[in-house]
């Protein structure tokens, strides 16, 4: 879930559609749950439970190192507008984004803004470079790029 409890009742979930490799379109079909919720529309009812687990921000005065990637970054965007925009933490926090490119970016601009906003907290962009070869799930050669970045 994206949003954070000062946005209200609303859920706000970054959903990506599972599509099966090219070589499989014609055989395997996309992701049951991502196809679905694709499919409703405003006012549709459905059911929901959770959020489970710990995920939660410990109070203390600590740096705070955040990292997210597509869609996955929900969580992060929750914390870090509850913690910044909501609770005007004054805390150390930087987050570090990664994306295949600009288009598949969510919330670039209100980040931005956060970081206009608070001068204790970093936005840090990495993009997966396929002639790198950095692509896929994180690797440690994205956050050697992702800190050199930020010195």
């Amino acid at each position: 879930m994206a949003n954070h409890p000062a946005e209200g009742n609303i859920i706000m979930l970054n959903v990506r559609i599972a599509t099966p490799p090219p070589a499989l379109w014609d055989k395997v079909p996309p992701g049951i749950a991502s196809s679905y919720i694709f499919n409703l529309k405003p006012g549709d009812k459905v059911s929901i439970s959770g959020p489970f687990g710990d995920f939660f921000v410990k109070d203390t005065d600590r740096e705070m190192v955040y990292l997210g990637g597509g869609a996955g970054m929900a969580p992060m965007r929750s914390h870090l507008f509850d913690l910044l925009d909501t609770n005007k933490s004054t805390r150390k926090i930087t987050y570090f984004y990664g994306a295949r490119s600009a288009r598949e970016m969510f919330y670039h601009e209100d980040f931005i803004q956060l970081e206009k906003e608070f001068p204790n907290f970093k936005y840090v962009v990495g993009f997966l470079n396929r002639y790198l070869k950095i692509i896929g799930r994180a690797q440690p050669d994205l956050f050697i790029m992702l800190h050199l970045r930020i010195i």
